[in-house]
């Protein structure tokens, strides 16, 4: 566990509007760390809605104004832990792997240093490799050069799939996207059926995985995993319980799929499917029991995921998509 007083603590989140970002703030906010969280200047009002409800401090930032370059340095002033979230995997037309995942890290690498910050955690993904095949992949793996070379003493975490819900409105964009097709949909459909294996992690443990790396001195980047492996297609079965149905796969060729996210990609600013998620979706996504970090950080080896999966049974989505079915 950590020990550092967190009343007298800083943690900066960069990216606190998301998934994560959300979660990770409200497990700060439970053991009474002091919070500031950088988020961007045309964020969706309701998006700040949990971060207004705690007693957290919000710098809107636009990344894209050089003249705001010296409000976003001021938002790295006092700060203990910096915690870098930024990233997506399917930009907008406006932006690219590249611009998402190298050049926001440089300027967070580079604001860290001049506030001579403690320790920086940067979270990338599992299957992060300058070898994958995914461009993704390869920008976050790059993401992870710039804080490797930049001299701070830091952490680098790689998460698999992040499942689960307890607070915001936001949610895992595949697993939303999954219980919305299972709701309206007579199938679901799925690169080759959803043949590939995937290890989900509860959204609660990675982020007391993040806290917990504040004071750990982790040497490499460390792979987190819940403890469960199982196909793409066996967890939309186990999330169509949530809705009281049976849902069917579809099996997508890749070649299809690939052609529908180039489509997508000229009539939708962010699409719904991108080239690197057929990419991924061809590929296996989990920890070995000699890479997965999860018991170094929590001691133990993780949620059980129908626990994990069991935290949707009362939200709005989940009652919204019931409608629907």
């Amino acid at each position: 566990m950590t020990t550092k007083n967190p009343e007298s603590t800083l943690v900066l989140v960069d990216g606190a509007t998301g998934y994560l970002g959300a979660h990770l703030v409200y497990a700060l906010s439970l053991r009474n760390y002091k919070i500031r969280c950088l988020v961007r200047h045309n964020t969706d009002p309701s998006n700040l809605d949990f971060l207004k409800s705690t007693d957290c401090e919000i710098f809107k930032i636009d990344y894209n104004d050089k003249n705001s370059n010296r409000q976003h340095a001021n938002a790295f002033d006092g700060v203990d832990y910096a915690v870098h979230l930024v990233g997506s995997i399917a930009p907008s037309r406006k932006e690219t792997f590249a611009s998402l995942h190298q050049d926001m890290t440089k300027i967070w690498v580079e604001n860290c240093k001049a506030a001579k910050i403690n320790k920086a955690v940067l979270v990338t993904a599992l299957g992060t490799s300058e070898q994958s095949p995914s461009a993704y992949h390869k920008t976050k793996r790059e993401s992870e050069k710039i804080l490797q070379s930049s001299g701070l003493k830091h952490a680098i975490l790689r998460p698999s799939l992040l499942i689960g819900h307890q607070v915001s409105k936001r949610h895992s964009k595949l697993v939303k996207r999954l219980l919305e097709m299972i709701a309206t949909r007579p199938k679901v459909p799925l690169i080759h059926g959803g043949e590939n294996k995937i290890q989900p992690l509860f959204i609660k443990d990675m982020s007391e995985c993040i806290i917990e790396s504040f004071e750990k001195d982790l040497d490499k980047p460390l792979d987190l995993a819940g403890p469960e492996i199982l196909t793409l297609a066996k967890l939309v079965d186990r999330l169509s319980t949530l809705l009281d149905k049976r849902a069917k796969i579809a099996a997508i060729n890749p070649q299809l799929g690939l052609a529908i996210a180039s489509f997508l990609s000229i009539v939708q600013d962010v699409p719904i499917l991108s080239k690197d998620q057929v990419i991924l979706a061809q590929m296996d996504n989990i920890a070995s029991d000699e890479t997965n970090g999860i018991k170094i950080l929590l001691g133990h080896t993780g949620t059980p995921l129908d626990q994990s999966i069991k935290s949707y049974q009362n939200t709005e989505l989940i009652k919204e998509l019931k409608a629907k079915v």
